[in-house]
């Protein structure tokens, strides 16, 4: 049993992409979210801001919400007028208040700091959204692949995981959601929001499959389109308007499968690296230590096999 919970091959279910990006991130973080599952305490002090995971959520709920209203009634391409910034508006103050309703915070003045800044992420995404809109249109999103439920409307969805073959006999199940995908004149555009800051290092940006969902990404949507090829596929950093681009042929490639199959074997070998670089935006720092004390430890035992080899997940681009 504790097998199937720990190796993405043995797995009775398919493995979600998210999940094996956050195993290449940090080991130690998949284990306590995906195998331990230890519960945060209840918070003892009173809501003062949108915490990082509330806040992409909330993007994206609006996002989704704002870009279908605008399809289903023909409105696209997306138009930056003040009837688009209301409607806009309305939509992040709905989103903001569910976040809140029934606990509403006393710090007002914080919170309301808060809800400003959400606020101008989304009109500003707005506007870029318009700039952008000659290139490609939005057409669906929340694309499913690989999962036991299958959402209602009118998005095409994928039932059976993405299966892929790792080149050495076994074969990997992943499963998924697109954010989004836009057509344009020659193919498909596939897009995964995120909040926060975009990395400075674009070179090394999927280097150990720290964004591994781009690629499943990309293998998903060759099944759900056939005959439409993906174009372009990007990390879309909204809170600096910044994209981060992904080769989409980098997904069929050998060296994408060798990444695939030094992870799904770490993992299997219950090999769960702490990695300073990931506590920056970790829920879990009171149970692993204060980063210095990571970066410490793993100095003292940089000769370790396995601490070397999980490592060298950083050299696969």
């Amino acid at each position: 049993d504790l097998r199937a919970r720990l190796a993405p091959l043995a797995a009775r279910h398919p493995v979600s992409a998210s999940r094996l990006a956050t195993y290449a991130r940090c080991g130690s973080l998949y284990l306590l979210q995906n195998v331990l599952r230890p519960q945060p305490a209840p918070e003892p002090e009173e809501r003062r801001r949108i915490d990082p995971l509330e806040r992409g959520n909330l993007f994206h709920e609006v996002a989704e919400r704002f870009l279908r209203e605008r399809r289903d009634r023909g409105e696209l391409p997306v138009r930056d007028t003040e009837a688009a910034r209301a409607r806009l508006r309305e939509m992040a103050e709905e989103a903001l208040f569910g976040l809140v309703e029934g606990r509403p915070p006393r710090f007002t003045l914080l919170w309301e700091r808060e809800k400003r800044r959400f606020h101008e992420t989304v009109q500003l995404w707005l506007a870029r959204e318009t700039l952008a809109a000659e290139r490609s249109t939005p057409a669906h999103f929340e694309v499913g692949f690989g999962l036991d439920r299958v959402p209602d409307g009118a998005e095409p969805h994928l039932r059976d995981p993405v299966e892929i073959d790792l080149g050495d006999g076994r074969s990997l199940r992943v499963s998924g959601r697109i954010d989004r995908i836009d057509r344009r004149s020659d193919g498909l555009v596939l897009r995964d929001y995120k909040t926060g800051r975009a990395p400075r290092d674009d070179g090394g940006v999927f280097r150990g499959g720290k964004q591994l969902q781009i690629p499943f990404y990309v293998l998903a949507a060759a099944r759900l389109f056939p005959g439409e090829p993906v174009v372009e596929a990007f990390l879309d950093y909204v809170d600096g308007g910044r994209q981060v681009a992904f080769r989409p042929e980098v997904a069929t490639g050998a060296e994408f499968r060798l990444l695939l199959r030094r992870l799904v074997d770490l993992v299997a070998r219950g090999v769960f690296v702490q990695e300073p670089s990931a506590c920056d935006l970790c829920d879990f720092t009171e149970v692993c230590g204060p980063k210095p004390l990571l970066q410490r430890r793993q100095a003292i035992k940089v000769r370790d096999r396995a601490l070397q080899e999980y490592l060298r997940l950083r050299d696969v681009s």
